[in-house]
Order: structure tokens, then C-alpha cells, then sequence
């Protein structure tokens, strides 16, 4: 990774707050070729009304503001072409400025964010040093007529005028749009993280949210539009197997699981345990043959009934990211509950059987709930170790980061956590 050096820009830009410090800002940056007005409202809801004259520029904006949470405004005029390096780098440049009111905030973020065919990670850090460390390998020159080298532009602009310390590494995929789209959403993620107001640094926060932050209970009861519905509860028969399974996504990690095969078993109870959600698995099945059909029959039911338990999935955080153990990561994972099943698995466990259970039926597993959720899954092994190391790895990694994606975000006021309006079903 390369770390790149800012670049000195003149071009007059003027900053007016209009209302807190925190709050609403406009920027208007004017050059002789173009003129960009930028507004953000960081307290907003994630509305996004952008006309750049670059149309993947202006659906990346979309993400940004959806899924961080704040509303964006973005007005381009002037001698604007449809891949006009100089527009995109404005408005990099425009919303970098937003950036440099940092008082009583967090500073710091954390995402990776997953999509069907690409996976990115951006760490930031608002009180930073104007660097950009960029690891993206886009393939193709264009998505559509954007010009994907603006890409790094846009981001070294951003970091340029906002003083920022950014880090974006590509984790997994091939698919131009996708790899770009992720870091969007990641950086948003991120930056939402980092613009949080800290109630302990003397900061001020607006009196409106000062509910929603006064405690970390008061923000899960704000967000949560009814949390005693989160139950799903499913009975799977066929003629290998019949499986019963009840999940409730606000308990308290309390497993009750009996499948006949003691090390999924074991595997469930961590699950729960970890996710910190109630889970009831009982299964009979032709595990005398072997535990091919047990394995993906329960994982079948308990994907059905997270999606049932879910329903609309309004007001939900829908990503989650974890690496376990934290102190040296062995595995990564990285969820979107997006409807669109995929999964991405990387891990090699160098034996064929922890105990009686074969460890092929690991990414079956996996593969079989995330059929029936419709969750985007990226497992990514970071180190080798022992088999059950790695297999415990994934399991408490994966609840943990399933644990961060059902979580209510106290921001999104029961909306659907998705730019469409609408998240797909698997």
C-alpha cells in the first residue's frame, strides 16, 4: 500500500455553518471550469439528492449518504463531461471540507462491507496526517462511463481538503462496480462511526439527540420498532431428516441444541452463545449413513428461521464485521443481510475430521444457511492454526458479526437499511 502526500488547492471554498457545529454545512467551491455546492446534514436520515453530471458518481454519493446516515445535497455546474476528473475531484474536495469540525466526536472508524461479489475494508481516523493508503484492484477501466482511476482521486481529494488518515484494502472480488460500491458503503460505515457524537470528551451534542445517547440501553429502545416480534421458529421434514428450530434474535445467548452429532452441537452453543440470541435445534436424522444431511438440513432451518425471525428487517444495522480472536485474528467475516445469497470461503483446515465430524461440512454449513437467509457471507482466514482453532474462529467471528448486523441503529428510525427502499428476500 502506498502511502500518497496531499496536494496544495486553491480554490476558494466557503464553509457556513447553519446550525450547530456539528450539524448541517454548506460548502460552495468555485473554479473557472465548474461550480460545486455541497450540503450535509450529519444528523440526518440518509437522504441523498445528487446531480454531479456523472452518473455512477452520483449513485456512489447515494450510497454514501444511505448508508452513513447523513443527508447529502451535491449541485454541479459548469463545463462538467460525463467522466470530468475535475467535477469528482470538487466534490471530494467539497465534502473533505465538511469534514473539519471534529469537536466532541469519536474520530475514529472501522468497517469492512460485503457485497455479492467484492468485499472492502476502510479504517479512518479524523484527527490524521492528509494519507491515503489505497489497496483497490479495479479490472476494468469503466463501470458504465465512469472512469474507475477517479476512484483513488476522489478519496486522495477527499483526504487532501478533511486532513483525514484513510485506509481502503480490498479483501475479496472481481467485479468492478461491486469492489467500488463496498468501499462506498465501508467509508460510510466508517465515517458514520467516527462523526459519533462522545458524550465523554465535553462535545456537544444537539439537544434532540440527547435521548437517543444518554445510554446505550435508551438507543437500542429508541431504535427498536418492536423487539419481542424477533422470533422465528421452523420445522424442516423430509425423508432424511426432521428438523425442528426456534430462534430468538433478543435473548440472551441461552443454546438448547440436540442434532446427533455431538461437534455441531458444540459448534450451535457457541453460536448462540457469542450471537447472543436464544436457539432451540432438534434434529433426527440418517446420521448412521453420515452427517451429510443433518448438517444441511439444520443449517437449512436455522437460515430460514433467522430470515422469519428478521421479517422486513426495518431498522436493523445489516452489516456486521468481525475477526476473532481479537487479539490475533485467525478468521475474518464480513455479512450484509441483504437478501442476496452468496457466500466467499477461504479456509483450510488441513485435517478431514475434528472428532467423527468431517470438516467439508464447515462451508456446506455455511452454504446451506446462507441459502435459506440471504445473507452475503465473506469468511476470510487470516492465519493458520490448529482445525478446531479455525473451525471456533469462524463460528465466533460469524456470531458476533451476525450479532452487529440484527442490532437496531438507533439513527435509522426504523427504516429499511437499504438506498432501494426495499431489501430483496432470499
Amino acid at each position: 500500500m502506498a502511502a500518497l502526500s496531499p496536494q496544495d488547492n486553491n480554490a476558494p471554498v466557503a464553509v457556513a455553518a447553519l446550525n450547530s457545529a456539528h450539524s448541517i454545512i454548506d460548502v460552495k467551491r468555485i473554479t473557472k471550469e465548474s461550480d460545486v455546492c455541497v450540503k450535509i446534514n450529519l444528523d440526518g436520515s440518509g437522504i441523498a439528492s445528487c446531480n454531479t453530471g456523472i452518473p455512477f458518481l452520483d449513485h456512489m454519493l447515494d450510497q454514501l449518504a444511505s448508508h452513513g446516515l447523513f443527508d447529502l445535497s451535491v449541485r454541479a455546474t459548469g463545463d462538467i463531461h460525463i467522466d470530468d476528473p475535475r467535477t469528482n475531484e470538487g466534490v471530494a474536495i467539497a465534502i473533505g471540507k465538511v469534514l473539519g469540525d471534529r469537536k466532541g466526536i469519536y474520530g475514529r472508524g472501522h468497517f469492512a462491507a460485503p457485497l455479492d461479489e467484492a468485499a472492502t475494508e476502510v479504517k479512518l481516523d479524523l484527527f490524521g496526517h492528509h494519507q491515503l493508503s489505497y489497496d483497490l484492484l479495479v479490472p476494468t477501466k469503466r463501470v458504465g462511463t465512469y472512469d474507475t482511476q477517479l476512484v483513488e482521486k476522489f478519496f486522495q481529494s477527499l483526504v487532501n481538503t478533511s486532513g483525514i488518515t484513510l485506509s481502503i484494502r480490498q479483501l475479496a472480488g472481481k467485479n468492478s462496480h461491486h469492489i467500488i460500491e463496498a468501499t462506498f458503503k465501508a467509508f460510510a460505515k466508517a465515517l458514520r462511526q467516527a462523526i459519533e457524537y462522545d458524550v465523554c470528551s465535553g462535545g456537544s451534542v444537539p439537544s434532540s439527540l440527547m435521548v437517543a445517547f444518554s445510554s446505550q440501553g435508551n438507543k437500542a429502545l429508541a431504535a427498536a420498532p418492536n423487539s419481542s416480534c424477533r422470533v422465528g421458529e421452523v420445522k424442516r421434514t423430509t425423508k432424511e431428516t426432521d428438523v425442528c428450530v426456534k430462534i430468538n434474535l433478543d435473548g440472551s445467548g441461552v443454546a438448547n441444541c440436540c442434532t446427533g452429532i455431538p461437534f455441531l452441537d458444540h459448534t450451535l452453543d457457541k453460536l448462540a452463545s457469542h450471537g447472543l440470541f436464544d436457539l432451540n435445534v432438534k434434529a433426527i436424522g440418517d446420521i448412521h449413513i453420515d452427517d451429510h444431511h443433518t448438517n444441511e438440513d439444520v443449517a437449512l432451518a436455522i437460515g430460514t428461521a433467522l430470515l422469519q425471525a428478521l421479517g422486513e428487517r426495518k431498522g436493523i444495522f445489516r452489516f456486521g464485521h468481525f475477526a476473532a480472536p481479537p487479539d490475533e485474528p485467525v478468521v475474518q467475516v464480513i455479512l450484509d443481510l441483504s437478501g442476496r445469497p452468496h457466500l466467499s470461503y477461504n479456509l483450510i483446515i488441513p485435517i478431514e475430521r475434528v472428532g467423527t465430524y468431517d470438516t467439508q461440512l464447515v462451508e456446506h454449513f455455511f452454504q446451506s444457511l446462507v441459502n435459506t437467509s440471504g445473507m452475503t457471507l465473506h469468511i476470510l482466514q487470516l492465519a493458520e492454526k490448529d482445525p478446531v482453532h479455525i473451525i471456533e474462529a469462524t463460528i465466533k467471528a460469524f456470531a458476533r458479526a451476525l450479532r452487529q448486523a440484527i442490532n437496531y441503529d438507533v439513527h435509522r428510525g426504523g427504516s429499511i437499511p437499504s438506498s432501494k427502499g426495499i431489501l430483496s428476500r432470499s
